[in-house]
């Protein structure tokens, strides 16, 4: 929860309260001043969606995008692509950064809590209408679409230091995000598919059972599902609960959890993982990009060999764990060349762990589970994992689902008490996975939370 003054926690709640609203938008860069504007001013709503879960095969462990949208006043035509008399001409582009307020008025002024931070997409201002409006998503959904570099197999390693490995690998810094120290899982090879990173952070999201999201100042949080605190605010149907709502969903109770995983061993054999023939090596050099390995992953290159040409050489290999690529140099005359590459694969070792809750297979019958995680590679960790699983998948009253007032200090993974009288639901601690705000001269809101039990 961000820390407000006690006028804002006390004016949040009133039923008379004045809410405000303001977007900084950076059309001249990042590094210059931005243009401020407010609720009286040019906006009109301001909607935005944050979330520790996204709907994922993975019950443990995901990977979400916030995204803002703003609708601003465009009777004067001033966020209107074509008016060449705006100061907004040309300006009006994708991946211009935005950061968004909304605030309570205390003491004279008001009190604004930072929505986070965003990029905007495209800019709709139909000439039928006089409203402008954008779709902002964060940082995090753009990188996500860049494509995962080549790494090489990991030996030794946590979840943690894997989430660090591919930060790292696109320029981040330990400044631009926030891993949790008790992610630290042990992982004997680890290695990164060549896929989109959001898929990758997927899949160590779900091995090291994790949220991954951007956080309010601008930064990639990657926080333990079960490393829940004390609750942090309690809402009523006196503050802020319009209500609430715990549904039975059976649909999405499983009584028995079936996981595969690998218990990953290397291979003491080199053998070989390329064989190129009739490769043309120019004058002076060329570069081969994407030569895949077979038996991938490959946790160590042993020998490049370059045969049948008379004027070629290697200048260097770089390589991942799928594949590599070679920078060949020739002094004289182009010519076909073969080449050959022997490594060392990794056998997985394919394993088992099963969890099951009897009483619950008496109540709703066998109903399986079946997941697949290649970076849990231990028994104990297996095992600890299906029977934390099968505590959250095993309880048809998980879920709270809640329409409230509206409260911007209050964040995605705060542990929160629900307590409404009026609709007869006792109270609750809960952690919220995800929080819907819209203001458009008000504030509303709803969230979704699970049992903190649950996660415990």
């Amino acid at each position: 929860m961000i820390s407000t003054s006690a006028g804002f926690k006390t004016n949040i709640d009133k039923l008379d309260r004045d809410i405000g609203a303001k977007v900084e938008i950076f059309f001249d860069g990042d590094n210059n001043s931005p243009t401020v504007f407010y609720k009286d001013d040019q906006i009109v709503s301001i909607a935005i969606l944050e979330e520790l879960r996204a709907d994922t095969m993975s019950p443990l462990g995901h990977v979400s995008a916030n995204e803002l949208s703003l609708v601003l006043n465009n009777s004067n035509r001033i966020f209107s692509p074509t008016n060449t008399e705006s100061p907004y001409y040309n300006k009006l582009l994708p991946n211009v950064l935005i950061k968004a307020f909304i605030g309570v008025h205390v003491s004279g002024s008001y009190e604004y809590i930072s929505l986070g931070e965003f990029r905007t997409g495209d800019w709709r201002s139909p000439s039928s209408q006089i409203r402008a409006s954008v779709k902002c998503p964060d940082i995090l959904a753009s990188i996500g679409q860049k494509d995962m570099p080549m790494v090489p197999v990991i030996e030794n390693t946590n979840i943690k230091e894997m989430f660090e490995i591919l930060f790292q690998s696109f320029g981040l810094t330990s400044d631009d995000y926030i891993i949790d120290e008790d992610l630290v899982q042990p992982i004997r090879f680890g290695w990164f598919n060549r896929d989109k990173v959001i898929n990758e952070l997927q899949r160590l999201a779900s091995s090291g059972h994790c949220f991954v999201f951007l956080n309010r100042q601008g930064k990639i949080r990657v926080k333990n599902i079960f490393s829940v605190g004390e609750s942090v605010a309690t809402l009523t149907d006196n503050n802020q609960i319009v209500n609430v709502d715990s549904p039975q969903k059976y649909s999405d109770t499983f009584s028995k959890i079936f996981l595969k995983y690998p218990m990953p061993t290397l291979n003491l054999e080199s053998e070989q993982i390329v064989s190129l023939a009739d490769v043309k090596s120019e004058v002076p050099d060329t570069t081969l990009t994407g030569i895949t390995f077979s038996n991938a992953p490959i946790c160590l290159v042993n020998q490049v060999a370059l045969t049948k040409g008379r004027y070629s050489d290697i200048e260097y290999i770089k390589h991942g764990a799928l594949d590599c690529t070679i920078k060949l140099i020739n002094d004289n005359l182009l010519e076909e060349v073969r080449l050959t590459i022997f490594g060392q694969k990794m056998n997985k070792n394919e394993a088992i762990s099963m969890a099951t809750n009897a009483a619950l297979v008496d109540l709703i019958g066998e109903k399986e589970l079946s997941l697949t995680v290649d970076l849990i590679q231990q028994q104990e960790e297996a095992n600890n994992y299906t029977s934390i699983l099968l505590n959250f998948v095993g309880d048809p009253f998980a879920y709270y689902s809640a329409d409230i007032r509206g409260n911007p200090s209050l964040e995605v993974g705060d542990v929160i008490t629900l307590i409404d009288t009026a609709d007869k639901v006792p109270s609750a601690e809960v952690v919220i996975v995800r929080q819907t705000m819209s203001f458009a001269g008000g504030l509303d809101g709803k969230l979704i939370a699970i049992k903190k039990e649950c996660l415990e």
